[in-house]
């Protein structure tokens, strides 16, 4: 745990920048729901928007990582040394190093690991502390997360992106540039198998609803070039006959069907 303190305080007003958005509608609607005091933060820095984040003990800002600097510059004059600033935004180094030069006090990173309408099962949010952000604010972030039902870990900016640029941005990657193949050749049409449709039906929301968003945060991870090397390295090996080996180490996923030992858990 990065904190020792114990705290009984919480972010009883949030405001929430971004709350028209999916993942924004979303947390604004749920935090209203578990008692918070919720301020709509627009876009426009008039009397109401400077009102809402002045009176807000949380600033959250649930906007693309493409806004994210201008939306700190609008807020800048108007935040809070004792406030808290926090983005949920999918990729951490640029993020943490944005909200800590514009913002002197109290940073923590959220990412979510779930859409706007998950199941209660799949709700995880990784934590990711600021050099000034206090024990008391540490322990707010994770009940704030787990009063909404979610399983909470805490991580380093660098290790969520690494994570990520493999779990999320490789998964997609790898799915655009299967199906781009397929759709450059002619004549596949008569050759597809059920697998491969239930393939494509599975890759169905990566690559039409939330295509532009896994592309923006992929292009914003430092990690994803690691990922996509080591990806390489193993196409190269399967280009040099190792196929058999590759497709055994791939079915370590599925431990209980093929009597291997499956992936050891996380620590």
């Amino acid at each position: 745990m990065p904190y020792v303190e114990n705290s009984d305080a919480e972010f009883a007003s949030i405001g929430l920048v971004g709350y028209k958005g999916r993942m924004g509608g979303m947390f604004a609607r749920v935090f209203r729901e578990l008692g918070h005091q919720v301020y709509n933060v627009g876009r426009v820095m008039d009397e109401n928007t400077v009102m809402a984040l002045k009176q807000s003990k949380l600033v959250l800002l649930s906007v693309p990582l493409t806004a994210l600097e201008d939306v700190l510059r609008n807020i800048r004059p108007y935040l809070q040394a004792e406030q808290v600033l926090m983005d949920v935004t999918s990729v951490k180094t640029l993020p943490m190093r944005l909200m800590e030069e514009y913002f002197s006090g109290q940073v923590i990173g959220a990412h979510p690991l779930f859409g706007p309408t998950p199941d209660k099962a799949d709700m995880k949010v990784a934590l990711v502390r600021g050099k000034n952000a206090r024990d008391s604010a540490c322990r707010e972030a994770e009940r704030l997360f787990q009063r909404m039902g979610c399983a909470v870990f805490w991580t380093s900016a660098r290790e969520h992106d690494l994570g990520v640029s493999f779990a999320q941005s490789l998964n997609f990657a790898v799915s655009a540039a299967f199906f781009c193949s397929l759709s450059r050749r002619e004549g596949i049409r008569p050759f597809l198998t059920p697998s491969f449709k239930r393939h494509l039906e599975a890759a169905r929301k990566h690559l039409t609803m939330d295509r532009k968003m896994f592309c923006e945060f992929t292009a914003g991870n430092p990690a994803f070039k690691q990922a996509l090397a080591e990806y390489q390295g193993i196409l190269d090996e399967v280009a040099a006959g190792e196929l058999s080996k590759i497709a055994d180490e791939a079915a370590s996923w599925y431990a209980e069907e093929t009597g291997g030992q499956g992936i050891p858990p996380n620590p």
